[in-house]
């Protein structure tokens, strides 16, 4: 439940800056994937990276799936 909070206020602060409300929302979800893809691989118990460079690498992931999809569409 706190995660869907977060997610939407993330998403309602991206829309006050003046993106569009589903770019926002958007954009917000993916942010949130990133976020709970870092955290898991984090609390791995065999983990020895930083929370802050497994957080690139996630988000550098969402950022290649999304980017994936993109260039399938059409």
């Amino acid at each position: 439940m706190k995660e869907a909070h977060l997610t939407a206020s993330i998403g309602r602060a991206i829309a006050d800056r003046g993106t569009p409300e589903l770019d926002a929302r958007v954009t917000a979800q993916l942010g949130a994937l990133a976020l709970r893809t870092a955290y898991e691989r984090w609390s791995d118990p065999g983990t020895t990276n930083g929370f802050s460079d497994i957080a690139r690498q996630a988000l550098g992931e969402v950022r290649a799936a999304v980017s994936a999809t993109q260039t399938g569409v059409g």
